[in-house]
């Protein structure tokens, strides 16, 4: 009988992805279940038996909470709570039912960001406009004559009322006088 060593094959590439996949897998199913809002029926399953499940959604992205937000939109759209006889089946098919590649915060934060520049555009606009309208009064227009009388005022007010304050603060202190005069005296 010939003696010889066991063979040393290299893990192909796909063995390797499929490792990394379910490594992934893991650690969201780790991730879920210690995580509060996730439900108790899913619970009764370890980490291990949810990796398989969950390497898809871990794979593009996922997150725990990403998971708990599908199955409460899932129950929100059937007004059904989730009770399944079969946890995992049950969010293997919920999965099927996702678009994998957007993630709910991944969703969350492109309508974030596309308010934000809508609320650029439109201040920009609004911006835009009131300059068209400043520049279309004429110099000595009643408009610019109006409105610098009331920016004189407003300033004229401001003076007021900041000195009246001053002089309300230089009656309540104490003043105290020292003679230098006497201090050379001694």
């Amino acid at each position: 009988m010939d003696k010889r060593a066991a063979s040393r094959r290299k893990e192909s590439k796909v063995e390797v992805e499929k490792t990394e996949a379910t490594r992934k897998g893991l650690l969201l199913a780790s991730r879920w279940l210690s995580n509060p809002r996730t439900p108790v029926w899913a619970r009764r399953h370890t980490p291990r038996g949810w990796a398989p499940a969950l390497t898809d959604p871990a794979t593009h992205g996922w997150t725990a909470a990403d998971l708990n937000d599908a199955i409460d939109a899932w129950s929100k759209a059937t007004r059904m709570a989730p009770a399944p006889k079969h946890p995992i089946a049950f969010i293997r098919w919920l999965m099927k039912q996702q678009d994998l590649a957007f993630a709910p915060h991944v969703l969350v934060q492109i309508a974030a960001d596309q308010e934000k520049a809508e609320r650029d555009r439109q201040a920009a606009a609004f911006e835009a406009e009131r300059g068209r309208y400043a520049a279309a009064a004429a110099e000595d227009s009643p408009g610019r004559q109006a409105a610098r009388f009331v920016a004189r005022r407003a300033a004229d007010s401001a003076r007021i009322r900041k000195t009246q304050a001053s002089a309300r603060e230089n009656e309540t202190s104490p003043v105290w006088i020292t003679h230098l005069s006497d201090r050379g005296k001694r």
